[in-house]
C-alpha cells in the first residue's frame, strides 16, 4: 500500500526528473508506468540506506524520549 508520505517521495523525484528514459515525459509527469516503476526503486533505495520522512524520524524521536523518561524517572524533555 502506497502512503502519502510515499507519494509525496515519487512526486519530488518525478519533480527532479528521475524517469525510465525511454519516454518522452518530462519532469513532474507521472504518466509513464515505466518511469513510475523506476522512481519506486529509487525510493526503495533511499528507504534501504536510511531515509525516512521527517514526521516518521520525530515519531521515532518521541517514542525514545518517553522510554528515557521511563527509564530514568524524569519527564520527558519536551
Amino acid at each position: 500500500m502506497q502512503t502519502h508520505t510515499d507519494d509525496a517521495a515519487l512526486q519530488a523525484l518525478s519533480n527532479q526528473g528521475a524517469m525510465c528514459g525511454t519516454c518522452a515525459n518530462e519532469p513532474g509527469n507521472r504518466t509513464c508506468p515505466y518511469c513510475e516503476e523506476a522512481r519506486h526503486r529509487y525510493l526503495k533505495a533511499l528507504r534501504a540506506i536510511g531515509w525516512a520522512p521527517l514526521t516518521h524520524v520525530q515519531a521515532e524521536l518521541d517514542a525514545i524520549k518517553g522510554d528515557l523518561a521511563r527509564l530514568t524517572g524524569r519527564p520527558p524533555t519536551p
